[in-house]
């Protein structure tokens, strides 16, 4: 019957009977779960006072059985049934306050500081996933003096100190992030330095080729490494002699093989970057053509990986824009022209359309040196 009425009763007659410390810091869920745990263990607690019924009832007849002299069977146990009742009901006496006491004791000094630990860690870790930061772990009421506050104080340190750990690995790898993009961007001024016509060169492809992504629909992640890689695409000019790479005159077969090297001189320099797997990719491929008519290795259509696309259709553009030893920057007209007319032949088509796009929308010119 009491068991009938503290499930069947409404929520606030089931929170009298529980104990008042749970609701100073538990929400309801919390304490629904407190709750089945509790039947689980008071139910265990009345199988074990049945089980030792039974074994009492067990013996009490056979000991009885033997001092009478009389076989053991049921028909003897059930003609004892006014002395079995009274030793059940001795156990019942005996036996449930007992185990209630039990229970209360495990639920209130065990399972409750526990399960509310748990509570508060998934609710401490989701805040963490949702909010990101730092969050102060809740100071816990739990006072019982034992293992298991014992448990909660090394839990909230061990919590403090993974906290202060996370925020010194992201600092330390924020500070590497920066470092290697002022790495990166010192090679590429370097590689510039070298040809007196291009400077700012390897900087401006990187920008183009970031916001030609950008308009691909591309993530933000997509976007970054793409302008990496547009930073060092022609990181291979290193080995080129200056004397060939700002010569005013026309190239000699032998100096424009030298020249035709660099992509893959720029690859041989990268691809030991484990770190970054695709940094060499536009370094070897962005003089690809689309109709496989291109160098170093004659790569056509979609083979050519879509950086070294992207970077491509961005260095012819800023090569045209740009004040070379051979040429000066070209009208805009001419440009857009000229990128219309190797659409498909040297370009990508969906490229070199988002290319046109991002001249249309540059109503002022400013995208040139």
């Amino acid at each position: 019957a009491v068991y009938l009425f503290y499930h069947k009763a409404p929520v606030h007659v089931r929170r009298l009977m529980a104990n008042a410390w749970i609701y100073d810091s538990c929400e309801y869920a919390q304490l629904r779960k407190n709750q089945v745990l509790a039947r689980r263990i008071t139910a265990f607690s009345m199988l074990e006072t049945l089980i030792l019924y039974v074994a009492a009832l067990f013996c009490t007849n056979l000991l009885s059985a033997g001092a009478e002299k009389t076989p053991f069977n049921l028909s003897y146990v059930l003609s004892r049934w006014q002395d079995n009742l009274r030793l059940a009901l001795m156990m019942m006496c005996v036996g449930v306050p007992i185990a209630y006491l039990f229970n209360r004791f495990i639920m209130r000094n065990v399972v409750f500081p526990i399960n509310q630990m748990s509570g508060y860690m998934d609710r401490y870790f989701a805040q963490q996933r949702e909010a990101g930061g730092r969050h102060e772990f809740p100071d816990l009421r739990i006072h019982t003096g034992d293992e298991v506050e014992r448990l909660y104080h090394s839990l909230r340190k061990m919590v403090h100190d993974m906290d202060a750990y996370v925020e010194h690995i992201i600092e330390q790898e924020q500070k590497t992030a920066h470092l290697t993009e002022d790495f990166m961007m010192a090679l590429a001024k370097a590689v510039d330095a070298k040809d007196h016509y291009t400077s700012g060169h390897s900087v401006r492809v990187a920008q183009y080729s970031r916001e030609i992504a950008k308009r691909m629909g591309k993530t933000p992640e997509e976007q970054k490494a793409i302008y990496t890689l547009g930073l060092l695409h022609d990181i291979g000019k290193i080995g080129v002699p200056e004397s060939i790479i700002n010569k005013n005159g026309k190239l000699t077969d032998e100096e424009f093989g030298t020249i035709k090297g660099h992509p893959v001189m720029g690859y041989d320099i990268l691809k030991n970057v484990k770190e970054l797997p695709t940094l060499a990719v536009g370094a070897r491929w962005h003089h690809e053509r689309y109709d496989g008519r291109g160098y170093p290795d004659g790569l056509s259509g979609e083979n050519i990986p879509l950086e070294a696309r992207i970077i491509g259709v961005a260095d012819a553009y800023d090569a045209m824009t740009s004040n070379r030893a051979y040429s000066s920057v070209r009208p805009q007209e001419q440009v857009r022209a000229e990128i219309m007319r190797c659409k498909g032949s040297q370009f990508d088509p969906a490229i070199a359309d988002v290319m046109v796009s991002i001249m249309d929308d540059d109503k002022e010119y400013k995208l040139h040196e």
